[in-house]
């Protein structure tokens, strides 16, 4: 049982799920895997604050560690 369910695995989700914990909420993330984003397949994204000149996939994996922390 947990307070917030959230859809989705992308930057969203993964947000959404940080800041729920953040909150002291106990969240769970329900998605597909990762590697199935379109995300994951760009080869360098330029419009995220703080992650420029990345790959997609890169992203994801930095964003995913945050949200397991």
């Amino acid at each position: 049982m947990v307070d917030i369910l959230v859809v989705g695995g992308g930057p969203a989700g993964l947000s959404a799920a940080v800041n729920a914990l953040a909150r002291g909420r106990s969240c769970a993330v329900v998605g597909n895997d990762y590697r199935l984003n379109p995300l994951y397949k760009t080869k360098a994204v330029d419009n995220y604050l703080g992650m420029r000149g990345l790959s997609g996939a890169q992203m994801l994996a930095r964003m995913r560690g945050e949200a397991e922390q």
